[in-house]
């Protein structure tokens, strides 16, 4: 397995550090690339990004709930207030199949989904796959924590 780290980020301007594990600069960017572009469509209300940026299958697990179908479904109506996320930990990325990785990190959020607050510390775990030569999302998953 290829492993990658990163210090404290934020997603307005991530800062980008050296890898812990060298060689492992160009995975963990790409994943930190498609991370915030599939953040910003969603805060956005992007349904044309989101269907870009996951999986026709993408299964989401949230404190509203679960899905088994895709974020632009579970979009719909719904609508993020005042949200913001803030990545509070390392970030891990690992190659867990050729063309699948798996991104986790600590994050701390504000706002509100649906007129639901969201939970303030989270940990996140996403699955992401290589599709027509660019990462996808095709698992996002936050569980509160302490």
């Amino acid at each position: 397995m290829k492993r990658a780290a990163i210090g404290i980020a934020t997603l307005a301007g991530v800062a980008l550090a050296t890898p812990a594990v060298a060689g492992q600069g160009n995975l963990y960017n790409e994943i930190m690339q498609a991370y915030q572009e599939i953040n910003q469509a969603f805060i956005d209300g992007d349904v044309e990004g989101l269907k870009r940026l996951t999986t026709d299958d993408h299964v989401a697990v949230t404190h509203a709930g679960s899905a088994d179908k895709s974020v632009v479904d579970r979009l719909g109506d719904n609508k993020l207030v005042g949200f913001n996320r803030e990545i509070v930990s390392d970030v891990v990325v690992e190659e867990i199949a050729p063309g699948v990785v798996i991104q986790r990190f600590d994050a701390e959020m504000r706002g509100s989904y649906n007129g639901v607050p969201v939970p303030e510390h989270v940990a996140i775990t996403i699955i992401w796959q290589q599709q027509d030569g660019r990462w996808v999302e095709r698992l996002y998953q936050h569980t509160p924590i302490g």
